[in-house]
């Protein structure tokens, strides 16, 4: 989730949420025979903590244009005195507004399933987070159904307000995530449903009155990603500091410690090989390596000498390859020779402080359909140099999110910590699979030095598989320690070739960025709305099926 402040932005935002009603009854009166029909289910405790926010979820459902709805508040004895009675109120005002009531036992999700099943609206609206939609929430759901995408689930973007309920910011969701979803809410609290694939779904108890987080879970491994649509618009509101799901958790561990072959580039650079070698030996607490040393023609002695002493040890090799430096054949011929079931590449420019960063990576890699796994790596002076890659002809090939960042950009930004998808992540700490990697005949010696990462995380997109960042996994990377500039001119050439093969193999996926929001500048790595914001349409205009 980013939040944006931008004064352009905020206007965008404002026009979004607050549509006015003559527009809105013309879009009602547009699609009056579309038969859609809505049950919603609130979760009454979620509002404990800002009653305000129920009130105006209450006047601005009543006020829709739209009302073809029923509601169903969500009841337990946690709500708090001020909660129940604003319930109490609007229940006797409306007979679409029923209760649901578990007192002390917080079961929501069995209490559900019975629900759902009984239900016969064509769609369920969950609302496990304090939020309130705006008046033309309900209506874009069925303009997006009806003229646009079908979809199993709808998601969409907020807006944050003050305690007065003033706007002050954009949240701005991430596109469909279900590794993200395994650790938290990503969906800012609010979901469409299609009823019948809610009533297919299996309850889970043990998640007691985390009712929501545990049907998005569920929902994420039943829906295939096609199925999702996020629509890029604040309909919602949320209170300042209610954004954020504090609530965070982490990715299933596993219990086995599969062989790693650390793969490592080197010309000599003896000073940063004494460092790798004792990140990975003194710092790494991970039981299962292999550490293959790629030597590129190193030629002083006392690095000779070094890697003759390491080549003692068993878990070390040490593969001599004499010949122009290209890290896409080097690398393929190390991991033709490696004996891991996973192959870590990594530079020789990488510093290790945290005994635990291979480990997570490792639990990542080991999640469903992921194909690569990339590392949080920091400057040596705590800035961000890599949080990940943002792929898309604004950044040019690509470009590293959070570059040059200070370290809590990561949670300000809305990023956090947990694992998530990603387009491509950097090749100077990425894991992958052995098996997979061969398969796809490993990197792409056209590209010498740059993209042959992106190129090998996009291969993998097209394969169905995912890439991920592990931003639990922290290193501090002394970038490009050993390598020449690519804008010297001996690179230039070279430099600008491998720009090329990418522009022309990727020219479609280099368009947009699938895993980053379309409102955003993909040529700022900090979360900065695009610059033509300000003249994208509002949701209600028409626009061409698959304009996000």
């Amino acid at each position: 989730m980013a939040r944006i402040q931008d004064a352009e932005a905020l206007k965008w935002g404002k026009g979004n949420f607050d549509l006015d009603r003559e527009t809105l009854n013309q879009l009602v009166s547009r699609d009056a025979d579309a038969g859609l029909s809505f049950d919603i289910f609130l979760d009454l405790k979620a509002y404990q903590s800002a009653p305000e926010m129920l009130v105006e979820v209450f006047d601005r459902l009543l006020s829709q244009p739209f009302q073809d709805w029923n509601m169903v508040l969500l009841r337990g004895d946690a709500c708090g005195e001020k909660v129940s009675e604003i319930a109490d109120f609007y229940e006797v005002q409306d007979d679409r507004i029923t209760a649901l009531d578990l007192g002390n036992h917080g079961i929501w999700s069995l209490a559900l399933a019975e629900r759902f099943h009984g239900s016969d609206a064509d769609f369920c609206v969950l609302i496990g987070k304090p939020v309130y939609p705006s008046k033309g929430f309900l209506q874009a759901i069925v303009q997006e159904h009806r003229h646009y995408r079908k979809s199993m689930l709808y998601y969409c973007d907020a807006v944050e307000v003050d305690d007065a309920l003033n706007i002050e910011a954009l949240l701005l969701n991430k596109p469909w995530d279900q590794t993200l979803l395994q650790q938290r809410d990503a969906t800012g609290g609010i979901v469409v449903v299609d009823r019948e694939i809610l009533a297919r779904v299996q309850p889970d108890g043990r998640q007691g009155d985390r009712w929501y987080h545990d049907l998005l879970v569920q929902l994420s491994r039943v829906i295939p990603a096609p199925q999702v649509t996020h629509l890029p618009y604040p309909l919602v509101a949320v209170k300042g500091g209610e954004a954020v799901d504090h609530e965070s958790g982490t990715l299933p561990a596993v219990s086995a410690h599969p062989m790693v072959s650390v793969i490592i580039p080197t010309r000599d650079g003896l000073a940063l090989m004494q460092k790798v070698f004792e990140g990975l030996e003194q710092v790494t607490n991970y039981p299962n390596l292999e550490i293959i040393v790629i030597d590129n023609g190193s030629e002083k002695p006392e690095t000779l000498e070094f890697f003759a002493e390491k080549a003692k040890q068993a878990h070390v090799r040490i593969l001599r390859i004499d010949a122009p430096f290209n890290f896409s054949s080097l690398n393929n011929q190390a991991a033709e020779a490696a004996n891991g079931e996973l192959l870590l590449f990594l530079n020789n420019d990488i510093e290790m402080t945290d005994p635990e960063w291979l480990g997570h990576m490792v639990t990542a890699l080991q999640s469903a359909n992921a194909g690569a796994v990339g590392a949080l790596l920091y400057y040596p002076d705590g800035r961000i140099q890599h949080a990940g890659a943002v792929i898309g002809a604004e950044a040019g090939v690509a470009t590293h999110l959070g570059l040059k960042e200070k370290p809590m950009w990561m949670e300000t930004s809305g990023m956090g910590m947990e694992a998530q998808e990603l387009s491509a992540v950097t090749a100077a700490c990425m894991l992958t699979r052995r098996d997979l990697f061969l398969s796809m005949k490993g990197f792409d010696p056209a590209l010498q030095v740059a993209y042959n990462d992106v190129d090998y995380c996009l291969r993998l997109r097209e394969l169905g598989r995912k890439v991920l960042i592990e931003p639990k996994a922290t290193l501090i990377h002394h970038e490009s320690a050993t390598r020449t500039d690519d804008l010297n001119p001996e690179n230039r050439e070279r430099a600008l070739a491998e720009v090329a093969r990418m522009q022309t193999r990727w020219f479609n996926s280099l368009r947009r960025d699938p895993q980053f929001h379309p409102c955003l500048s993909m040529a700022a790595p900090g979360f900065m709305p695009r610059e033509d914001l300000r003249y994208r349409p509002y949701w209600h205009v028409d626009r061409v099926p698959d304009m996000l």
